[in-house]
């Protein structure tokens, strides 16, 4: 396969072979099964363990056996592979709203893209993109043909490139703002940021696509100083990003004020409940209607009210199960379930492992700060 036909870069010939190396022994089969399954377990909140993935899916619906193109790209692996037109839309119709344990940029390189911001649609064209928070769950909505970049980056390689450049100075307050919400375990904001160019595509091509391809190069093919190099690269990024020479860039909060207060309110009544909270518990406490109290967690996690009070039961029995000497059962009994086989079956849903399992596989020394 003749890869710089369908990835967004010119690039070079070095990066072109070392990738191709890479991925020789590549299983597609495996990975697609391995992130279908992971979709299965944790359709809400994708995980990763890379400081700076970097994905770039280029999409031709004219090839069936190829019609999207996809590399990924992190400080701890490399994957690249194609699906077919079939394997795409059976893929599309699996897509549910997730949010990311990163950051995530989204910059649409041709084409065009909807996301499904919190379940509204947002339409993204040719050189606009979108830049979201840990909070905010969204969905792509893919169609024609198009050159997308998604780039994650983790809380703790914000803090890095924040300690090592001046980018987030005094000078950006609203930069360092957003990206302050990952320091707060309680905070519960949905925030992104569009961004409209205001140049043209030729500029856009010629100054924002030269950035990305450095960092794609720096990626298949790093070069001595490709840490600081690919700091120095991100930076000017978001430099461009928000210019308002070029950009016009549009903060969006969602939900008001007084919507995330009654929702922290909700959540600080659950946790000190240390039990299972139904409709009538809340609407006896809040004095709302149960199906406004519904709305307000929906929106805030996505979860029934229901749901949303087991996650908080097995969020503390997890603590316990780590900082205590309780056995299983205490444990259960703590956190409102007196039938055990029902809280066995809601924590392993949770942690993919049964409690005693987890405490031996996770803490095998004993209970601990």
């Amino acid at each position: 396969m003749y890869m710089s036909h369908y990835l967004p870069y010119n690039i070079t010939k070095q990066a072109k072979k070392a990738l191709m190396q890479e991925m020789s022994d590549f299983d597609k089969s495996n990975y697609m099964n391995m992130v279908s399954e992971y979709i299965r377990e944790n359709n809400t909140l994708h995980t990763s363990d890379s400081d700076i993935t970097l994905f770039l899916m280029t999409c031709d619906e004219s090839n069936k056996d190829a019609a999207l193109i996809t590399a990924i790209l992190s400080d701890k692996y490399n994957v690249y592979f194609s699906q077919s037109k079939a394997e795409v839309i059976a893929d599309n119709e699996k897509t549910i709203l997730h949010r990311h344990s990163s950051y995530e940029l989204m910059y649409v390189l041709e084409g065009e893209v909807y996301q499904n911001i919190e379940n509204e649609r947002h339409y993204y064209s040719e050189g606009s993109g979108c830049l979201m928070n840990l909070n905010t769950r969204h969905m792509e909505e893919y169609s024609g043909c198009y050159k997308i970049i998604f780039l994650q980056l983790s809380p703790e390689y914000i803090e890095k490139l924040r300690n090592a450049t001046y980018l987030f100075e005094e000078k950006n307050p609203f930069l360092n703002n957003f990206f302050d919400d990952h320091r707060h375990e309680d905070n519960i904001t949905k925030e992104y940021i569009d961004f409209i160019p205001t140049q043209n595509l030729s500029w856009l091509k010629s100054n924002m696509h030269k950035f990305f391809d450095k960092l794609f190069n720096e990626f298949v093919n790093p070069s001595i100083s490709a840490t600081y190099m690919i700091n120095a690269y991100l930076c000017n990024i978001f430099y461009n990003l928000f210019s308002k020479e070029y950009y016009i860039d549009t903060p969006i909060r969602i939900g008001s004020e007084p919507e995330r207060l009654l929702f922290e309110q909700i959540t600080a009544f659950m946790i000190a409940s240390h039990s299972k909270v139904t409709r009538k518990m809340l609407t006896d406490k809040f004095s709302y209607s149960g199906d406004y109290l519904y709305k307000i967690i929906s929106k805030y996690t996505g979860m029934s009210i229901y749901n949303y009070s087991v996650e908080l039961c097995m969020r503390e029995a997890e603590r316990l199960l780590r900082t205590t000497d309780l056995n299983i059962n205490e444990i259960a009994e703590s956190v409102g379930f007196h039938n055990y086989t029902q809280f066995y079956k809601q924590f392993q849903k949770r942690f993919n492992l049964t409690p005693r399992k987890y405490r031996l596989h996770r803490w095998p020394t004993g209970p601990r700060e």
